[in-house]
């Protein structure tokens, strides 16, 4: 039998082996280009991953960054409040200190000197005697800062320390005797040198005015008993005066 191979040339095969297809050039090119894009996107998945890693440890750096400047700042931030609170003890010491002396505390040397002038012919003073009391208040500045810090929503921080200042009170106990013709007149001469402590000023060294009932309350009389002296009847009495409240123009 004859065979009769009648495929092209370049289509027959060798020794009776079925005949192989070449490549074609636009396949190889299509190879190579899905080849670059794998290359492309696996390179820009490295990048992205590598990128992420990048990003969480600089975010765990800021983290720890973060933590230990809030940890400084609430550190700082106790020292700041202790400063203020020893800057507020501070200023309450100051406003106590200042008034103790305040400007409007009596000079008991000038009245005195102005009683030593009172003199009066049948009243003798034969015992004086001054007391103090001081009492400590909240000053209205104190009351208005905790009034506002009580008032607001956010509270922050602990609330004002109450700023209380001394508020002095003196009196001043004038024993006294007086004589006269009887009981009624002797209680007249008592009554007569209360008028005269209150009429008395006299002219200070600038040249102003005072008045020796300045910085006083009126005068209570009291105490009043018939006694003798020496052998002779008289009167005698006591003549309280007690201060205006002393603050220093704090309260």
């Amino acid at each position: 039998m004859i065979r009769i191979n009648l495929l092209p040339e370049e289509m027959r095969g060798r020794r009776g082996r079925a005949p192989r297809l070449r490549a074609e050039g636009p396949a190889l090119w299509v190879i190579g280009v899905l080849v670059l894009i794998a290359a492309v996107n696996g390179a820009f998945l490295w990048w992205i991953l590598w990128g992420r890693n990048e990003t969480q440890a600089e975010t765990q750096r800021l983290r720890a960054e973060l933590k230990v400047k809030q940890d400084q700042r609430d550190a700082k931030y106790k020292d700041f409040q202790a400063l203020r609170d020893l800057k507020k003890r501070l200023e309450n010491q100051i406003e106590i200190l200042n008034s103790l002396d305040p400007p409007d505390r009596l000079l008991w040397s000038e009245k005195l000197n102005m009683l030593a002038l009172v003199v009066h012919p049948q009243v003798f003073i034969t015992e004086l005697a001054v007391t103090e009391k001081v009492t400590e208040v909240e000053t209205q500045e104190s009351i208005r800062r905790r009034q506002e810090w009580e008032a607001r929503q956010e509270k922050v921080g602990s609330p004002p320390e109450a700023v209380k200042v001394p508020v002095i009170t003196q009196t001043l106990i004038i024993t006294a005797v007086c004589t006269g013709e009887n009981e009624r007149d002797q209680m007249d001469n008592a009554l007569r040198f209360a008028g005269d402590l209150r009429n008395f000023s006299i002219p200070n060294a600038r040249g102003e005015v005072e008045r020796f009932m300045d910085g006083f309350n009126d005068v209570a009389f009291g105490d009043f008993e018939s006694t003798q002296l020496e052998g002779r009847d008289v009167c005698r009495f006591t003549y309280t005066l007690t201060t205006l409240p002393i603050t220093g123009g704090k309260v």
